[in-house]
């Protein structure tokens, strides 16, 4: 899966937040069942970041507009339910209304898929 982090803003996105928003993806989608999880960088936004990643990382990747992650997984098992999580979604959106957090985030993907066209 591609990942591109873009900005509506005039100023660039800083290091820290191509940093953070690339961990929370690859959090997120080891919750949701991705296993054997693993990431590069394609496309880097913010030239700082070539000093704070080895190679191994960066294999490939080129300077750009805005970063670009691609993630990979060997298999998907999702839980059946994350503690908390689930519940507030349940709750919260009108889109999830499923038995576990893996078919809401599928959901939630899809949905987002057919709203922007792509």
């Amino acid at each position: 899966m591609t990942v591109s982090h873009v900005t509506a803003l005039p100023q660039p996105i800083s290091a820290a937040e191509d940093f953070f928003a690339c961990g929370v993806l690859k959090t997120l989608l080891g919750l949701i069942g991705c296993r054997n999880l693993s990431y590069a960088w394609h496309r880097v936004g913010n030239p700082e970041i070539f000093s704070y990643l080895d190679g191994k990382a960066l294999k490939g990747a080129i300077s750009a507009p805005a970063s670009q992650w691609k993630f990979r997984w060997e298999s998907f098992s999702p839980p059946e339910r994350i503690s908390g999580l689930d519940d507030f979604l349940l709750q919260k959106s009108k889109i999830v209304q499923r038995e576990c957090l893996g078919d809401s985030v599928e959901a939630i993907i899809k949905q987002d898929l057919i709203t922007s066209g792509r």
